[in-house]
């Protein structure tokens, strides 16, 4: 169990943008890229909202609670876009 939550955490620097053992089948869930960046579900949420990872909102209804799922493609944007910022 230790040493599959350690694979999840590794940074992408560390094992390419697979190296975050992120599902690339089917959309992902704000709180599976939360838990592989080591960061809360409400940064993801936030960072959707400001534009800067592409996701789509699946919630049955607009007024309500959004319910966002990250396409694997999106997702690998965001991280090579991050990974160029830290990385130059």
């Amino acid at each position: 169990m230790i040493a599959k939550r350690r694979e999840l955490n590794r940074r992408p620097e560390q094992g390419g943008l697979n190296g975050l053992n992120l599902p690339t089948d089917r959309a992902l869930k704000v709180k599976e890229c939360a838990s592989a960046l080591g960061v809360t579900s409400e940064q993801i949420i936030h960072l959707i909202e400001a534009g800067k990872l592409q996701a789509i909102n699946c919630a049955t209804s607009t007024s309500g609670r959004s319910s966002y799922r990250i396409p694997p493609c999106a997702w690998r944007k965001f991280l090579q876009r991050r990974d160029t910022l830290l990385h130059p």
